[in-house]
């Protein structure tokens, strides 16, 4: 894994190049360094990582937060940690319809004063937990946004469960090897994992 977050400022070319470069892409987006709720997911999604898959986490709180995020956490499995507050690639992902619910918004007040975080750690909006994996080329196989509302947390809880998301990612690109197109899964139709009880809160 580098040692500095690298900035996206063409998310298109990038995924694009990644996506020829590797088997499979598969890009995670968390809240920030202050989410217990994204260091469980991660340190949860990582060790699954199939053979092939190059494992991306994203967050828009910037290159502080990535950093702090990458010596912090017991996530060595990715590839790549970034931070990025242009929230440059959650704008494309929303706008080329590969996430197109991603929810992005100032944080809310409750959050920014139990974690102390400032307008600037999120001057383009704080953007909710979100996955897309691509395979064969660049297909999107899987897509995924996370749902803001109460019973979640407001995005922090619920995200797939990293067994029955690869088993879903595995059909798909066997089909793309057959030579058939795909449908991408929605991860909202697989087993959750990253409860509420699974953080004690």
């Amino acid at each position: 894994m580098p040692d500095t977050p690298l900035y996206v400022s063409d998310p298109e070319k990038w995924i694009h190049q990644i996506g020829h470069d590797h088997d499979v892409l598969c890009l995670v987006i968390f809240r920030g360094a202050w989410c217990s709720f994204d260091k469980h997911y991660l340190e949860l999604l990582g060790p699954t990582k199939p053979e092939g898959c190059y494992m991306v986490a994203w967050t828009s709180q910037g290159e502080d937060a990535a950093k702090e995020a990458q010596e912090q956490w017991n996530i060595k499995d990715f590839d790549l940690v970034i931070g990025d507050k242009t929230a440059a690639l959650a704008k494309y992902l929303v706008d080329d319809v590969i996430l197109p619910k991603l929810d992005v918004n100032p944080p809310r007040m409750a959050v920014k004063s139990t974690y102390n975080l400032g307008d600037d750690d999120y001057p383009e909006g704080l953007v909710q937990p979100g996955m897309a994996i691509f395979a064969h080329k660049g297909n999107l196989c899987m897509q995924w946004e996370a749902e803001v509302n109460e019973a979640n947390l407001y995005g922090a809880a619920n995200r797939p469960d990293p067994k029955a998301l690869w088993a879903e990612v595995a059909h798909r690109r066997t089909a793309l090897d057959q030579g058939s197109s795909v449908m991408p899964i929605h991860g909202s139709r697989l087993k959750m994992c990253t409860k509420c009880d699974d953080i004690g809160k």
